[in-house]
């Protein structure tokens, strides 16, 4: 009952605002994740007292708040509008190719999707 409570309630409006809060400062992305973690505590605390968040995750089969953002910017956007770096060509057989991180002009330039697009798909594993 409380899972059903958990994913109805607290889930579906975070998974609705990460369009908003996706490219929120960290300090802001730790409140809404601190407020996950403690739902999460409460929807499985007469389950298992003794599991830790990352298992707890895993049986309710969502993400952290944090990673739900970086997932809904990856899949929102278009790869097309960043600029990527010429392939360097190795012996292997994966070219290396990276997109062109921009240089921001102010701390809250940093925080355009021109910006973290190309760092959020630069660290993607190949």
């Amino acid at each position: 009952m409380m899972i059903m409570l958990y994913k109805s309630l607290v889930h579906s409006i975070i998974d609705y605002g990460v369009n908003v809060w996706g490219l929120a400062s960290k300090t802001h992305l730790d409140k809404v994740q601190k407020l996950q973690e403690k739902c999460i505590k409460s929807a499985l605390w007469k389950r298992d007292k003794n599991s830790n968040l990352n298992e707890a995750f895993r049986t309710l089969n969502v993400l952290p708040a944090k990673e739900m953002a970086k997932f809904g910017i990856l899949t929102k956007n278009r790869t097309s509008s960043i600029k990527q770096r010429a392939p360097t060509y190795s012996t292997r057989l994966q070219s290396s190719t990276k997109y062109v991180i921009g240089i921001p002009n102010n701390k809250y330039g940093a925080r355009t999707k021109e910006i973290i697009l190309p760092k959020l798909f630069n660290d993607l594993p190949q």
